[in-house]
């Protein structure tokens, strides 16, 4: 059962502190596949951590060379997640109680925050999420 609650960003960032909550789904709501950010992310981490099965064919990684500007202004190479995939292998586990999800004022892009626990130690990720053909693909992960 996912909580996800949404809140929406004054802008994309380290320094994105300054937040306003515009909603939060139900627990026990299922997001709907590819327009929803959380969804993205918690079933890519199902997949990464427990194989769960994937929709085919969808791209939740952004594709190398894709356009990425989260912050206004294209990053080199694309989305950095694209260039090195193994940016999870620290995750063990995941709370899905825990998922956040921030929205940019355009709402291209969106920050999912998840807490993780890794083989070292606990803490909180941040997934950033960026436009694609079927809705959202994760392209840093921090």
């Amino acid at each position: 059962m996912h909580r996800i609650t949404r809140v929406a960003l004054s802008a994309l960032g380290a320094g994105a502190a300054a937040a306003a909550i515009v909603g939060a789904a139900p627990a026990g709501a299922e997001p709907n596949a590819g327009s929803d950010p959380a969804w993205v992310v918690t079933t890519y981490l199902d997949y990464r951590l427990n194989q769960s099965p994937l929709v085919p064919d969808y791209p939740y990684v952004c594709a190398a060379g894709s356009e990425w500007s989260p912050a206004g202004m294209t990053v080199p190479g694309g989305p950095p997640l694209a260039l090195q995939p193994d940016a999870v292998l620290d995750i063990r586990t995941y709370d899905p109680s825990s998922v956040q999800v921030f929205e940019s004022r355009d709402r291209r892009y969106h920050v999912v925050t998840v807490d993780v626990a890794g083989y070292e130690r606990a803490e909180t990720r941040y997934f950033l999420l960026g436009p694609s053909a079927e809705g959202f693909c994760i392209g840093e992960i921090n």
